[in-house]
């Protein structure tokens, strides 16, 4: 390459910030690795799936190896070369890799040429790679509906926000995020092959400034607002880490054009950059021209906010970190507090608070004490969700402020609430502590119930961790059974009792499930058994049969406790779905002589 006559300025500036970079963030001494730990700073036998071109001279042993993505365009060429001049002084060996995406045909193809040609000018080794961004698009979409269920009762915050992403005008911003986490993946793939701690790439200010207000636009909380870090952690589909260095985070996009233009250096540019359906595009194009007029130094503002916030994150972070094993428990052994509930139905007079029967360690669970929790700042309630989110998934990627707020506001309804999240993370609400966990890991209050039992009428039934009681009342001349009224009976409440939800004496067994049944109606040859294929029933209220499984869909009941839940039968005939509903026919009507209540008490805590 014909290097042509250096401007003093830019050519000196930018390699001195660069090597203040470096310096400022420990990079003089040691570069991270991939794993957290040191590395063998040799160069590795490169992986056989990767193309590598270029002069592969082996490192030094006092050298480094670090990976630097180069797309061709100003910024990332920028960055190369000012590498190349610091490479002695860094202690460094450099590695460029070049992912074509595959979205832009013969311009893709000029450009993957171009960066391979460069790099053997520079006598850079260099790994150039395809990946079709559009096939792996379709494949993550599929995995998505088929990992988050067709037709289950709890769509989550993610698959909702999904559907509408495919609806909106701007979904060519989705297609933006595959193409991100299939580059940095390509990343993660040529470092582990040539034995590099990190991978650099070409990130300026104005993407900064750009990724801010693009925050703002979509909504963020305060993390959005900190944009991109000069170090980071990129965690890869496989679960491993990446870390990202951007030495020119605080270098305007003109400085970098303007760098490549004093040193000839031939650069590329992106069509796609200027494509107005990327969101990206129209806030570079339309946004900041306006903004520049409020003020001219909007850049040098966005990034100035951006290193506040993130010092104040900073300090939140040691805040939160002080909160674990008083607020939040990671890894929880049991189910805690020993209460629970699950969601609640309009059932004749049932209740349906029950505790977490689980026993068994859950490394991937999260518990946070309700009240330790509830008398913390907002700002720090808010700080420490993302702290356990981010624990439990391992990033923040798919996390945003609605899903932070969405916790918030079940974490203060009461006990029984379930809201999924993304990740296939679960929140289960109880009395006392709140558990997040992978659904597949979700706690089910509910005993294992295998076989069929028949209920002792009247009497007491001993069965797997259940304790059921049967009692008949008979009807008085004034119409009243026992303690309780007619009307109280036909009412539907969900407490036999005159008490108050609010009066705290609810709370004394939430472990009791009640139903009250026409006897005459029901008989007392009656069985109890879980779900088979084909059960039908007929809820309170409805004028038809049901199916079952349509019902515990629609009545939310979390699809890995249907098998559980136990079914109170009459002559092959489902009567009562226990927590949620009785059977329309056997309910407790004016010209009821006899009523059959039944109580249900768990005991499997």
């Amino acid at each position: 390459m014909k290097v042509g006559k250096l401007s003093p300025k830019i050519a000196k500036q930018l390699p001195r910030q660069v090597e203040c970079f470096f310096a400022q963030h420990g990079l003089l001494e040691r570069v991270e690795s991939l794993d957290g730990g040191e590395r063998d700073s040799r160069l590795q036998t490169p992986d056989s799936r990767l193309t590598v071109e270029g002069d592969s001279r082996l490192q030094t042993p006092d050298s480094r190896l670090m990976v630097v993505g180069v797309s061709g365009g100003a910024d990332s060429v920028c960055l190369l070369h000012v590498l190349l001049q610091l490479r002695d002084k860094l202690g460094l060996d450099l590695h460029v890799a070049h992912l074509n995406h595959q979205l832009r045909g013969a311009e893709a193809d000029a450009d993957a040429e171009h960066v391979s040609n460069l790099a053997r000018h520079l006598g850079i080794a260099a790994t150039i790679e395809k990946r079709d961004v559009n096939e792996s698009r379709v494949k993550g979409r599929e995995s998505r509906v088929t990992k988050e269920g067709r037709g289950t009762p709890e769509r989550s915050v993610s698959r909702a926000k999904h559907l509408q992403s495919e609806a909106s005008p701007d979904f060519g911003s989705s297609l933006e995020e595959v193409a991100r986490e299939v580059r940095y993946a390509f990343f993660g793939e040529v470092a582990r092959a040539t034995g590099a701690d990190a991978v650099a790439v070409g990130h300026t200010a104005d993407d900064q400034a750009e990724t801010l207000l693009m925050h703002l636009i979509r909504g963020t909380g305060l993390l959005g607002l900190r944009g991109m870090e000069p170090l980071s952690r990129w965690r890869l589909l496989d679960g491993t880490q990446l870390t990202v260095i951007r030495p020119l985070l605080e270098v305007s996009r003109k400085e970098t054009e303007a760098y490549c233009a004093a040193c000839d250096l031939s650069t590329r540019r992106d069509s796609s950059n200027i494509s107005p359906k990327y969101l990206r595009n129209r806030i570079r194009a339309e946004l900041i021209p306006v903004l520049r007029e409020y003020n001219p130094r909007i850049r040098e503002s966005l990034s100035r906010a951006a290193r506040t916030i993130a010092a104040d994150i900073a300090h939140l972070d040691g805040e939160v970190a002080g909160l674990w094993d008083s607020v939040a428990v990671a890894g929880v052994r049991g189910q805690g507090s020993g209460e629970g509930g699950l969601p609640t139905d309009n059932c004749q007079l049932t209740t349906a608070n029950r505790p977490p029967t689980t026993a068994q360690d859950r490394p991937d669970a999260v518990a946070l004490d309700n009240r330790a929790f509830s008398v913390l700042s907002p700002a720090l309630q808010r700080h420490l969700l993302r702290s356990v989110l981010e624990r439990l998934l391992g990033d923040l990627r798919d996390i945003e402020l609605v899903h932070i707020e969405g916790l918030l506001k079940v974490l203060v309804r009461p006990a029984g609430k379930r809201l999924s999240l993304p990740g296939g993370l679960v929140f289960h609400g109880s009395y006392t502590e709140s558990l997040i966990t992978r659904a597949e890991d979700a706690p089910c209050p509910l005993p294992s119930l295998a076989g069929e039992y028949k209920l002792a009428i009247p009497g007491e039934t001993m069965l797997p961790g259940w304790r059921v009681k049967a009692t008949i009342l008979e009807t008085l001349r004034s119409g009243v059974f026992g303690v309780w009224s007619r009307e109280t009976l036909c009412s539907g409440v969900e407490s036999p009792l005159p008490l108050p939800r609010d009066s705290g004496l609810w709370t004394l067994d939430p472990r009791l499930d009640k139903a009250c049944l026409d006897f005459d109606l029901t008989g007392a040859e009656l069985v109890v058994r879980s779900r088979r294929d084909g059960d039908r029933f007929q809820p309170l209220g409805m004028g038809e049969s049901k199916k079952l499984q349509d019902f515990m869909v629609d009545a939310r009941i979390p699809r890995f406790w249907r098998d559980r839940v136990p079914l109170v039968c009459a002559g092959g005939q489902i009567i009562w779905v226990v927590g949620w509903r009785i059977d329309h026919r056997v309910r407790v009507t004016d010209s009821t002589r006899r009523v059959l209540c039944l109580e249900f008490e768990s005991f499997n805590y």
